[in-house]
């Protein structure tokens, strides 16, 4: 099986980003024989007319595997869509991922978010002084 970019996953991609698309499925049980779905998605777009109360947004993406490096003179934005979180052998030392995400234009942070996956105890959003907002 190819994945999105085209090349072969692995045997032992257990399912993620790689195998979402048309006609394509991630690994299931063997034999396994779910019922088949049809699924749509209905949207409505509306234009408006602007006025000066109106103030536009820029979406920001909080990701903790957000990584933000520079080569001397350009910026890297290395954000891993798939993290396989490394096995621990000690179970009282959870794994613990942070990221530090500078936003370069000025604003207010109207709403912050954290979602998780299976197996995650916490997410904290944080601001500039360190405190949970």
């Amino acid at each position: 099986m190819k994945g999105i970019d085209g090349q072969p996953l692995s045997l032992s991609y257990k399912g993620g980003l790689f195998c979402c698309q048309d006609n394509l499925q991630c690994k299931l049980k063997k034999r396994f024989e779910g019922p088949r779905r049809n699924l749509s998605l209905r949207y409505k777009i509306r234009w408006v007319d602007w006025d000066e109360h109106q103030v536009p947004l820029n979406f920001y993406i909080l990701d903790a595997t957000y990584r933000v490096r520079s080569n001397g003179s350009t910026t890297i934005h290395d954000c891993q869509a798939e993290y396989t979180i490394p096995r621990i052998h000690d179970s009282d030392s959870p794994h613990i991922q942070k990221a530090n995400i500078p936003i370069k234009k000025g604003g207010y942070l109207i709403y912050g978010t954290a979602h998780m996956h299976t197996g995650v105890v916490n997410a904290t959003l944080y601001g500039q002084a360190s405190f949970p907002k």
